[in-house]
């Protein structure tokens, strides 16, 4: 039973609250909500009014509100094990200036409590520590990385913050892309701590590899996702078109958010050009400069990888299936030009698309097919006298 009137020393460091090498959160206090976190060294100097011993809570009022890293006494010490007990402490009559004024304080040092009780005496120290930190326990937030780290000779882990303001929260579900583009699976992290009796601050860090994060590297992740979006394994699904939303969902990692790299679907198109070795590249630009996007979204298909575009006519509407990179004819299909006829045309190309991925073309090809559909050849003997060949007999038939 600790006795009232005695005497104590409270320490916080972000939303951590220590009495002890044990930490308590601040939401197992009373402080008011409006402070989340202090974000430099704070320490209160508190006494002991109440010890619910059952309810393992501590009653204090507050002495005194001070910056920075306190000593601890040898008899707070030596309570070390009566105070690692407790899990709540109600703290009387706080005041709301002081309080604020605390949690205010700017400072980017990161403290920690030692779980040798014996070494807790006055020392100051500058040590450095080099650490190798998996990609994988990274955690990305807005203006920087996070993650927890436990100190050789300290009782509990700490979170160290390395910040670059390239960095957003949507880059946590694809941080293996950083793996690949870094070419390792790991970073390195220099840490400089400043150890002051029973507490070490770290008041530098550092990453190389986070450093190097900047726009340029980013947009090799993001072409780097896109590669590897081609090649995922298709999930076992009824369903064969996609939006571009649809895909990344389909497709994408788990918790992976569909605006990260792009906002539309012509963006996703662009990259999926530019990291292609497409053999339909002037085709594809074409094709994409007449889609009527003001009537359908641009449809991918993910096996074979291809697109699906809507072109408007004068009588009907065309709806033409160019794959990206394999060596296949042009798929077009003439629709009577209205919005119902054109939902049950997708309805039945998805079905087609799915025929010829399961049983191949020519399954659908011998099949009893009206004469609204046609196909289009690829010439690849000369690029450019190829494509115009293609271009002139695709817009013959979109009269």
């Amino acid at each position: 039973m600790l006795p009232p009137g005695l005497s104590l020393i409270i320490f916080f460091r972000k939303d951590q609250v220590f009495l002890c090498a044990r930490s308590l959160s601040l939401r197992e206090t009373n402080i008011p909500a409006i402070v989340s976190r202090f974000d430099a060294p704070v320490y209160w100097k508190v006494t002991v009014k109440k010890h619910l011993a059952d309810e393992k809570e501590l009653v204090v009022s507050i002495d005194s509100y001070n910056q920075g890293v306190p000593e601890i006494s040898h008899t707070q010490q030596q309570l070390f094990p009566a105070l690692a007990e407790i899990k709540r402490i109600n703290f009387l009559s706080i005041n709301t200036e002081k309080l604020l004024a605390s949690a205010g304080s700017e400072g980017t040092s990161q403290t920690i409590i030692h779980d040798d009780q014996e070494s807790a005496v006055e020392i100051t120290k500058v040590v450095q520590e080099s650490l190798s930190i998996p990609i994988k326990k990274l955690n990305f937030q807005l203006g920087r990385v996070t993650f927890t780290h436990r100190f050789k000779g300290f009782l509990s882990a700490t979170e160290i913050t390395i910040e670059n303001y390239e960095l957003r929260e949507e880059f946590d579900a694809i941080k293996n892309y950083f793996a690949k583009v870094f070419g390792k699976k790991k970073i390195q992290v220099d840490v400089t701590l400043e150890i002051d009796g029973a507490y070490a601050r770290i008041s530098a860090v550092s990453s190389p590899e986070i450093a190097s994060i900047d726009k340029k590297l980013i947009e090799s992740v993001r072409f780097e996702f896109v590669r590897t979006l081609k090649k995922k394994i298709e999930p076992t699904i009824d369903k064969s078109l996609f939006t571009a939303d649809e895909l990344l969902s389909h497709f994408g990692e788990e918790e992976f958010k569909s605006n990260t790299f792009h906002t539309n679907a012509q963006e996703l198109f662009e990259d999926l050009l530019q990291v292609s070795d497409s053999k339909h590249y002037l085709h594809l630009r074409y094709l994409s400069s007449i889609h009527a996007s003001h009537i359908l979204k641009l449809r991918f298909v993910h096996n074979p990888f291809s697109f699906i575009f809507l072109v408007e006519g004068d009588m009907h509407y065309h709806v033409i299936w160019e794959t990206l990179d394999t060596q296949e004819a042009t798929y077009l299909w003439h629709v009577d030009r209205d919005i119902e006829s054109l939902k049950r045309a997708l309805r039945k190309i998805e079905q087609i698309i799915h025929t010829v991925k399961v049983q191949g073309k020519t399954a659908y090809l011998n099949s009893n097919e009206p004469d609204r559909f046609r196909r289009v050849y690829h010439d690849y003997s000369l690029v450019k006298e190829g494509f115009l060949k293609w271009k002139g007999e695709v817009e013959r038939y979109l009269t």
